[in-house]
């Protein structure tokens, strides 16, 4: 059985865990590089396992030539924003080889036109068998667009927990007021929200709050941050920068607890992250792991990305001293627990067997609740 797998050039740790998975129970696994390369996660090629095969295509006049010469039983698409991608899809179709459209989108991820959906949906079901979704937010959307419940699967977004879950060196900000704190790892761009929590830390230290807050991550909007942090702030505001992935073990082991602001975040690897790292959590409700990842009041809570208070006096409660912070950690844990590269790889196992032997798609959304929780 040969599955191939097409998607960004940009693939790094994350990506490599789950391929090696999957390379264990499907030898015959490729990944074909085809869209452009992002600037602001810099991972170095260089990474890939003997396991597997990742190959580039530098341009879309050779998708149908290695298409062709590969003749894979099934492809997966990760996502369907590029023409490239759209080839891809076609040629399967072409071809009667099952297709499935991976993706992490949501409804509330972006605003929505009715012409784009509509637009989109028309694109979707001619062209995708199934969809391998991040989780219910997603499965809804992909339903709403076109593919049937029974022809979705969910659990795209896993992390190597066991990278996450131990660290070294623990990690803090040397020559500073800073001891514990709050962390934030995001692109610094406007969906991020890191303008409203800059000014949400502001009203926390006016109102007592005593830990810092720690910022990882680059991207367009960093020099105007920086320059948005009042002086009386800038000992308890510690700008760290973009970090590798040997290096976020310890930033998390080093914190208190994660703030996701984001006003759009599909899924939020972060969380994973910093729940395999046994952190409790405080995250944006646009967060599209927020049902499944974020149990309120047992391993974190979620608050309004646009409500600057309701997220100051969550953070005043959990530097408190009086929530049982050590507990929410390990209960991050146990939820984490059950996403992992293992998982992934088994689930699009069963993807490829249920697609390729010609049985009825079962999918696995039924099996969980409104709340992400298996029933």
């Amino acid at each position: 059985m040969k599955v191939l797998m097409v998607g960004p050039s940009n693939i790094g740790p994350y990506h490599f865990a789950r391929f090696e998975a999957l390379s264990k129970l499907i030898p015959d696994f490729i990944y074909a590089r085809i869209t452009a390369k992002e600037c602001y996660r810099p991972w170095a090629d260089g990474q890939v396992s003997q396991s597997y095969r990742v190959t580039k295509l530098a341009s879309i006049a050779e998708i149908d030539d290695f298409l062709a010469q590969e003749n894979p039983h099934i492809i997966f698409i990760v996502g369907y924003h590029a023409l490239p991608l759209l080839k891809v899809a076609y040629w399967a179709k072409r071809h009667n080889v099952p297709s499935v459209l991976q993706t992490d989108s949501t409804y509330d991820d972006q605003l929505r036109y009715w012409w784009k959906e509509r637009l989109k949906s028309a694109v979707v079901k001619r062209c995708f068998d199934a969809a391998f979704v991040s989780g219910l937010k997603s499965a809804r959307y992909m339903e709403s667009i076109g593919i049937k419940e029974n022809m979705i699967w969910r659990g795209v977004d896993v992390v190597d927990n066991n990278h996450f879950s131990r660290a070294s060196k623990i990690w803090r900000p040397l020559g500073s007021k800073i001891k514990n704190f709050f962390l934030t790892v995001a692109r610094l761009s406007l969906e991020k929200n890191i303008s409203s929590l800059i000014s949400a830390y502001k009203l926390y230290h006016d109102e007592g709050g005593k830990w810092g807050l720690v910022i990882v991550g680059s991207g367009p909007d960093e020099d105007k941050l920086k320059l948005s942090v009042p002086k009386k702030l800038a000992a308890y505001i510690y700008w760290y920068g973009w970090a590798g992935y040997e290096e976020l073990p310890a930033l998390y082991h080093g914190a208190a607890c994660l703030i996701l602001p984001s006003i759009s975040e599909p899924w939020g690897l972060v969380v994973n992250e910093a729940m395999a790292a046994g952190m409790p959590i405080l995250i944006s409700r646009k967060c599209g792991c927020m049902t499944e990842l974020c149990k309120e009041g047992v391993n974190g809570y979620g608050f309004d990305p646009y409500n600057r208070e309701e997220l100051v006096g969550l953070m005043l409660r959990m530097s408190s001293g009086q929530m049982d912070t050590r507990t929410m950690g390990l209960a991050s844990t146990e939820i984490i627990s059950g996403y992992t590269p293992q998982i992934w790889a088994e689930t699009v196992a069963e993807i490829t067997q249920s697609l390729t032997e010609g049985k009825k798609g079962k999918g696995n959304i039924k099996l969980f609740n409104s709340e992400g929780e298996y029933e």
